[in-house]
């Protein structure tokens, strides 16, 4: 895979809707993302990993509080990629 992916939003989202965003990754094939609670950063919130494209919308409903999400890429021989340095994002 051609570097680590860069997460570029959310910085904010509203409960219900949360749209995620990152620049492109060279050679990959798709992406995985990870969201954990900020009050339990070991306990998964939400982990999609078939990913195609740059940008992933969640219909899934977040309760209103504070999260961090990461990302990492895969080639399309399965190699995955370092995960993404984490984002902060608050649902309100």
């Amino acid at each position: 895979v051609g570097g680590q992916p860069q997460m570029l939003a959310p910085l904010n989202a509203s409960a219900g809707r949360v749209t995620f965003r990152w620049d492109p990754v060279q050679f990959a094939d798709r992406y995985e993302l990870r969201v954990v609670g900020e009050s339990a950063l070991q306990t998964d919130v939400l982990r999609v990993s078939t990913i195609r494209g740059n940008a992933k919308e969640i219909t899934q409903a977040l309760p209103v509080g504070a999260y961090r999400v990461w990302l990492r890429a895969f080639s399309p021989f399965g190699q995955p990629s370092a995960w993404s340095i984490a984002i902060r994002f608050v649902v309100s």
